[in-house]
């Protein structure tokens, strides 16, 4: 077969005088388009001629006649196709295998054009052509700046790491180190502690993680102590970030100022500095814990127990004493889970989800499915080491940060005997005990099982509120429980529990030694949500205000300290404050979607009732009577017999040494009379925008008159639809009480949709913090603060205010 290049023209005109025909005319026309294409390949011809077989030779002579005619103006048709069969011979069959692989593909008619007009295009040097090379250029050079840009700093960032971290790695406690009860009964002493922060790197459940850890271990080591004890700790900061301590639970009666909230008592430690705790556990025995009182860094590992034996030795039926710490894990740090979810964009695009925890820890030790190394080694679990026929009390803290976690031991029954540091009537159970973050339970285990020498102690991360789904982490955390020292045995796999176990009900808790709580003569009613600023980010509120702390000052020092409470009062304070002692009731409503766990420093409140849906229930009672401007917070005049006569509690005013007062929790009704209570001046409704509940300013930023706070102004609240939608939905629902408990804690448990009554006794001179327990929701805002006998001057210690104008202060 022959192929014809297309036609195409060539250098010079192409002029075929004499031409006879129109056949002859293409004919020719075609013959010397193939002559102008060898002519410009000559040289490559020659080579290839000369390289060829014989009958390449043959093909290259007869073209050499047909060329040779055709410049002699021959125009005979059957030259033309001797002249086709020639080319095609020469180029088809003449050729060598080498020669083809070398050959350009101007030997094609369309690829050679093509070829050919892109090298002419070239050529010529347009200024599209000048620009698109310089364009790319600019581009290549970017590229390679960026690229060594990006090189350069994550170098500067390991190297800073590296700097930064202690390279020896977190320590995890022995089981030894989890036992306690050896100092119960001793004298009453001083006991000191150190503390040391740094940032090191862990592996608590196998995966490799930043953390900031005391004395180089996770959980922190515990604090052993008996009631009388004067308790001296001295913390020292090897961190690069501000931190504090706060001790959960513990009154701090006369010592406030080292309650160690951030903003509230203390401007926190900074990096590279040191400041000493010093207190009395005072009227407070049982199971707590402490961690960070700064921003969200107890995820970080800054926690540990805090065990407080009662001063006369309690009928114990137990041999040994186990403190079981129990936490949520997370890989990320929480200055990255905060950016998240207080960012515009939130977690997985909604600002209301809460970071999911990886995984979770007992005592320090937890398992992680996804690790990266495929050459990872076995789990590592706790082991609790007990004998035959022996009791335990195993002292359980859900020191997390957000999730709520089951604990139970196959095959064994638990008798539940404290609640937050309160006895209570012994139960026992066949099931789990769940434990929301800063609850605290002492549960008897009895090692009477012969069936196996190890069972799965469990505590599995309850999961059925978090707000979205989180393939990779792991919610089932392993302990276990060997009879005899078993090193490396693992218990059968198995059922959790059997079918016919039950979980405790908390609502049958009962105080071991029962007490009426006296009846309030203050009721402020509350209400729980989010909503979101005018640039999106989430916004925790109570009662319209985002709590933030103060900067480079506290609450205590510029209210108590200077008896003055009110005046400064900042946008973002919610605060409510009373004069002289008070007993005082709230009414907190939760519009927020979820159980949510609260904590109010320096008191033990009573829970008087919980319900779901709105509440309907006692008028509030502010000591505030505005007939000018009703208001739903009125009071109901008490008369002078319905106040109880309640105890002052001596301030230590800035002593180093705690001094001893009357337990806010031995309250009982007066005999000698009682004091009159009195409504104080109402301001004018202009005040009601300055962001303080104070006797002397009025009760501001209450549910009842829908107040806009200075910060939610600030901000420019919007509508955040969720929280609309809850708040309608729990509004329309009717009242329903659950339970009338009558139990003491400091941390109970606001339910969904629901609402809860509290009452205690404020006489406790102080600023103190009332929060959502969960750490992600108190950074977005959801606190407030109760000031205590603001009549009772407070001197905050050079201790404590010696940082709170240091420059390298964390804001």
């Amino acid at each position: 077969m022959v192929v014809r290049p297309p036609f195409l023209p060539s250098d010079q005109p192409d002029t075929m005088p004499g031409s006879s025909s129109q056949t002859d005319s293409q004919s020719n026309h075609s013959v010397k388009r193939r002559k102008s294409i060898f002519s410009r390949k000559t040289e490559k011809s020659k080579a290839i001629s000369e390289s060829g077989s014989a009958s390449h030779h043959s093909g290259s002579d007869a073209g050499s006649g047909s060329q040779h005619s055709r410049s002699e103006g021959s125009g005979s048709q059957l030259g033309t196709i001797q002249d086709d069969l020639t080319y095609t011979e020469a180029s088809e069959e003449g050729t060598s295998p080498s020669a083809h692989a070398n050959r350009s593909d101007q030997t094609y008619g369309q690829s050679f054009t093509i070829s050919s007009r892109f090298r002419q295009v070239i050529r010529k040097r347009g200024w599209f052509q000048i620009l698109s090379g310089f364009i790319l250029l600019s581009i290549v050079i970017a590229a390679l700046v960026a690229a060594i840009i990006i090189g350069l700093r994550n170098a500067a960032i390991q190297e800073e790491r590296r700097n930064r971290i202690n390279s020896t790695p977190v320590i995890t406690p022995t089981e030894k180190q989890s036992i306690v009860g050896t100092i119960r009964g001793e004298r009453a002493q001083t006991r000191q502690f150190d503390f040391v922060i740094d940032e090191r790197l862990g592996k608590p459940d196998g995966f490799e993680k930043d953390m900031l850890v005391v004395n180089g271990q996770y959980p922190g080591p515990i604090i052993e102590v008996n009631q009388d004890d004067l308790v001296v700790i001295r913390v020292q900061n090897m961190a690069v970030n501000t931190t504090s301590i706060t001790w959960h639970g513990l009154f701090q009666v006369g010592t406030s100022y080292f309650d160690g909230v951030r903003g509230v008592s203390e401007c926190g430690i900074p990096a590279g500095e040191s400041m000493t705790y010093t207190f009395r556990p005072g009227e407070f025995s049982g199971t707590t814990y402490w961690h960070a009182g700064y921003n969200a860094q107890t995820s970080d590992g800054i926690s540990g127990g805090f065990i407080v034996h009662p001063r006369t030795a309690s009928n114990s039926s137990y041999d040994e004493e186990v403190v079981l710490h129990l936490s949520d894990l997370y890989h990320a740090t929480s200055t990255d889970l905060l950016e998240s979810y207080l960012s515009p964009s939130g977690i997985n695009g909604d600002i209301i989800n809460e970071p999911v925890p990886d995984s979770g820890t007992i005592n320090g030790i937890g398992q992680y499915d996804h690790l990266p190394d495929v050459r990872r080694p076995p789990p590592s679990y706790y082991r609790l080491t007990v004998e035959a026929k022996k009791k335990y009390r195993l002292r359980l803290i859900n020191a997390g940060s957000f999730a709520p976690i089951r604990f139970s031991v196959d095959s064994h029954n638990l008798t539940v005997i404290e609640a937050n540091g309160v006895e209570v009537v012994p139960i026992t159970f066949t099931g789990g005990i769940t434990l929301y973050p800063g609850q605290r339970y002492s549960v008897e285990l009895t090692a009477d099982q012969t069936s196996a020498k190890a069972f799965w102690m469990r505590a599995t991360i309850v999961n059925d509120q978090f707000r979205y789904n989180s393939p990779n982490s792991r919610f089932k955390i392993l302990g276990i429980v060997q009879y005899g020292d078993l090193r490396a045995e693992l218990p059968k796999e198995g059922e959790p529990s059997p079918s016919s176990a039950v979980d405790l009900n908390l609502d049958q808790l009962r105080p071991l030694v029962p007490f009426d709580p006296p009846s309030p003569t203050r009721t402020y009613l509350l209400d729980v949500g989010f909503n979101k600023a005018q640039d999106g980010s989430l916004l925790g509120l109570i009662n319209s205000t985002a709590w933030e702390p103060v900067h480079h000052t506290t609450s205590l020092s510029k209210n108590l300290g200077s008896n003055q409470i009110g005046a400064s009062i900042t946008d973002s304070q919610f605060v409510i404050s009373h004069d002289k002692a008070e007993v005082v009731e709230l009414i907190i409503e939760n519009f927020s979607g979820g159980n949510f766990p609260f904590t109010l420093h320096g008191h033990r409140p009573w829970v008087i009732e919980v319900g779901n849906g709105k509440y309907n229930g006692i008028k509030p009672n502010t000591g505030i009577n505005n007939s000018t401007n009703p208001n739903p917070m009125a009071p109901v005049q008490l008369s002078p017999s319905a106040s109880p006569l309640l105890p002052v509690l001596a301030a230590n005013n800035g002593s180093s040494t705690a001094g001893s007062s009357t337990s806010p929790t031995s309250t009982t009704r007066g005999t000698q009379g009682s004091p009159t209570v009195t409504s104080p001046p109402v301001p004018p409704p202009a005040d009601m925008s300055q962001g303080s509940s104070s006797q002397t300013k009025g009760a501001y930023n209450t549910v009842g008159s829908v107040p806009q706070a200075a910060r939610a102004k600030k901000y420019q609240q919007k509508s955040l639809p969720s929280y609309d939608k809850l708040y309608r939905r729990v509004r329309r629902q009717t009242q329903s009480r659950l339970m009338h408990p009558r139990q003491k804690s400091d941390t109970f448990l606001l339910p969904k949709d629901g609402w809860i009554r509290v009452r205690f006794v404020a006489n406790n001179p102080g600023v103190w913090l009332l929060s959502d327990q969960t750490q992600w929701h108190q950074a977005a805002g959801v606190a407030m603060q109760i000031a205590s006998l603001t009549s009772t001057p407070v001197r905050v210690p050079d201790e404590v205010t010696k940082f709170c104008t240091a420059a390298d202060l964390d804001d």
